[in-house]
């Protein structure tokens, strides 16, 4: 039997900005939410610094270049992987995908000799027929490989960037 994980995301930031009223008006609802004792205000420009601040990957994205294939519907298509996460690609399709849509994805990496199979995959944006994609369900024994991959990866290019200064 084969089992499929949901990938867990991190709280949305209108979680993580929740005021004393959204807690139900606690008196330890500052410490709920992470934040030392405060004066509501506080608490609020916090919750409005959040806000402001610059968008930040969570994840390192490895640059890699592999074929995959995408279904769409009854469509299968072919593209090119052009940096890849544990959550998420970048992937150029031979026709252009749609913001919004789901897909099912199969990756070649480099160093495997099955496909990495991807059930379901949520389209956040769409530049042309470059779509950037995140992994919604993926099976416990893919996730591992896929966990195992990028890690791989990025310990051996953390390491090149190393060797690369040690030398200049």
């Amino acid at each position: 039997m084969s089992s499929i994980a949901r990938v867990e995301r991190a709280p949305s930031e209108r979680a993580r900005s929740a005021s004393k009223e959204d807690i139900g008006g606690h008196p330890l609802s500052p410490l709920l939410m992470g934040n030392s004792p405060q004066s509501p205000t506080a608490v609020t420009l916090c919750s409005a610094m959040e806000q402001t601040r610059p968008y930040q990957r969570s994840l390192y994205r490895l640059p890699v270049i592999c074929p995959a294939m995408y279904c769409v519907l009854s469509a299968v298509g072919e593209g090119k992987i052009t940096n890849l996460s544990a959550m998420g690609c970048t992937i150029e399709t031979d026709q252009p995908l749609l913001a919004g849509q789901n897909v099912a994805l199969r990756l070649m990496l480099p160093d495997q000799h099955e496909s990495l199979p991807i059930d379901e995959a949520h389209v956040r944006w769409v530049h042309g027929n470059l779509a950037g994609v995140e992994f919604i369900e993926v099976e416990c024994a893919a996730n591992l490989r896929l966990h195992d991959f990028v890690w791989g990866g990025t310990v051996q290019r953390f390491r090149s960037i190393q060797q690369k200064r040690a030398t200049s």
